[in-house]
C-alpha cells in the first residue's frame, strides 16, 4: 500500500521508471533483426549432441577457434554475426554440413552424379 511520505513517492516513480524501461527493451527485443540464420540449427544440432555451451566452445577450440561459451550463447540466441571461417568450425564441431546449420537440411541430395543424371533425366537409363 502507497502512502503520501517522499519515501514512497520516490519508490513509486522508481518502480513506473523500471515499468517503462522493462517495456521498451520488449518493444527493443521482438523489434530487433536477427544477426545469423544459423542461431537455431547451432543450438539443435548442440542438444542433440548432448553438449553443453560451454562443450562446445571447448571443442571448437581444440578444433582451433578461440570462442567462449558467452558467444556460443549469442550466436544461438542470433545476437551475433557468424562468419563464414566460424561456419566451418561449428559445423565440424557438430558433426553437421554448413548447408544444415544454414537451415538448408531437407533441400540436400546426397545423390552421385551418375543418380543425379538420372533424376533429371539429362541420361537416359534404360
Amino acid at each position: 500500500m502507497w502512502c503520501d511520505t517522499p519515501h514512497n513517492l520516490t519508490e513509486e516513480k522508481h518502480f513506473s521508471g523500471t515499468f517503462f524501461y522493462y517495456i521498451i527493451l520488449c518493444i527493443v527485443i521482438t523489434e530487433r533483426k536477427h544477426m545469423n540464420i544459423c542461431g537455431p540449427q547451432v543450438k539443435k544440432y548442440r542438444g542433440l549432441l548432448h553438449l553443453s555451451q560451454q562443450e562446445l566452445a571447448e571443442k571448437c577450440q581444440l578444433l582451433g577457434w578461440d570462442v567462449s561459451r558467452d558467444i556460443i550463447a549469442r550466436i544461438e540466441l542470433r545476437l551475433r554475426c557468424v562468419e563464414d571461417g566460424e561456419m566451418i568450425y561449428l559445423s565440424r564441431a557438430l558433426k553437421a554440413s554448413p548447408s544444415v546449420l544454414l537451415g538448408y537440411e531437407n533441400e540436400c541430395v546426397k545423390l552421385c552424379p551418375f543418380q543425379l543424371l538420372k533424376k533429371v533425366r539429362l541420361v537416359n537409363m534404360d
